[in-house]
């Protein structure tokens, strides 16, 4: 693929997938113009793998990914492999850059005309005289602007930390602060809290950060811990009125979930219930959704990636924070297995390629 095709399919990309994840917004209503662009973005990254090299393995991800979406509805690992192999054949720092200014122009849009706000609904938080109405800043709940903030967040930081490390933590800090006040969603507080903590570390003991970041195996880690984190909590505590009350009752409503699905369907997964309360937990969601099948080699993949860019030499200290960040977020959201969404697994899956293209993979775009 010459340079200039090669920059056009990045820039075209880099729109779809703004407008697929914010079609769920726009309309939000509409699941007919939702499927519109999933199918979209679905053809246009192949149509990108297919005019681009790629190998066995490759066919391996598409052609099962494929067989399982026929015969379970299982879209959610089609959508992801197809998209990170799209973005593997393109530059992603332009792709990133892209992505980072449409969704932000997309971000202030949904604030400024209140686009997926329903003003029938009143979201509140606490009981009695401590009861406090939120504000959902134009999406159809308090919690969705932290969710489209976290790509945004995920693309700023590895694009310009580098360069800019106090205005991207100032940036961060200001953002997370205004949009708390106005939503007070604690799930979203304490994930950019633990980006900005992080980020700080990283700042000023940048040696000895690097020593515990830069061991592939610590993400690989992180995430396992969490999976199985997650189901031990729906199994052991369904039924425990304090964890419930806590996590908001999602314990009881993740063990029932997960009691009612049968076991070959939570082995290759199964189509997107949309009647169904949200799991608001990425790892139970990925699990019932993308089946345990693909989530082995999602993981995989995080391990391999960050291992490959390692052994070239790149420091892979700040996406590891940003992993550490995505993966902590998606205890309490269900983004884990989204794309367009999330940054970190498109990031990684780009190292995972052939040994003499990795030179046009920098954290210093």
């Amino acid at each position: 693929m010459n340079l200039t095709l090669n920059n056009f399919m990045a820039y075209i990309l880099a729109i779809t997938m703004v407008i697929q994840s914010y079609s769920k917004v726009f309309f939000a209503s509409d699941t007919i113009f939702q499927n519109i662009f999933f199918y979209a973005l679905v053809f246009f990254s192949i149509l990108i793998v297919s005019i681009s090299k790629f190998r066995l393995i490759d066919i391996f991800l598409i052609i099962t990914s494929l067989i399982i979406y026929l015969a379970f509805g299982n879209g959610f690992a089609l959508k992801l492999f197809l998209v990170s192999l799209a973005v593997r054949c393109l530059d992603i720092n332009k792709l990133l850059r892209c992505y980072l200014l449409l969704a932000t122009i997309a971000f202030i849009t949904v604030i400024l005309f209140n686009v997926g706000g329903d003003n029938s609904l009143i979201y509140f938080k606490g009981d009695g005289v401590f009861r406090i109405a939120r504000e959902t800043l134009g999406f159809d709940n308090p919690n969705k602007p932290f969710y489209y903030l976290l790509p945004i967040f995920c693309c700023f930081v590895f694009l310009y930390f580098k360069r800019y490390p106090i205005s991207c933590i100032t940036a961060i800090i200001i953002v997370t602060y205004a949009v708390y006040i106005k939503t007070l969603t604690t799930t979203g507080l304490f994930s950019n809290a633990l980006l900005v903590l992080m980020l700080l570390i990283y700042y000023f003991l940048p040696n000895k950060t690097n020593r515990i970041l830069g061991n592939p195996l610590l993400i690989t880690c992180a995430i396992i811990v969490l999976y199985f984190a997650s189901f031990f909590i729906a199994f052991t505590y369904h039924s425990d009125s304090n964890v419930n009350f806590f996590l908001s009752h999602r314990p009881e409503y993740w063990y029932e979930i997960i009691r009612t699905t049968n076991i070959y369907l939570l082995i290759f997964g199964q189509a997107l219930d949309l009647q169904l309360v949200p799991l608001d937990n990425s790892y139970i969601h990925s699990v019932i959704y993308m089946g345990a099948f693909f989530c082995i080699i999602m993981i995989f993949c995080y391990w391999l990636g960050l291992t490959r860019a390692k052994l070239r030499g790149v420091n892979i200290s700040i996406i590891s924070i940003l992993c550490i960040y995505v993966f902590f977020y998606s205890f309490g959201e269900t983004l884990l297995v989204e794309p367009t969404l999330n940054i970190t697994f498109i990031i990684i899956f780009n190292y995972i390629r052939d040994h003499n293209k990795y030179e046009s993979i920098d954290l210093q775009p």
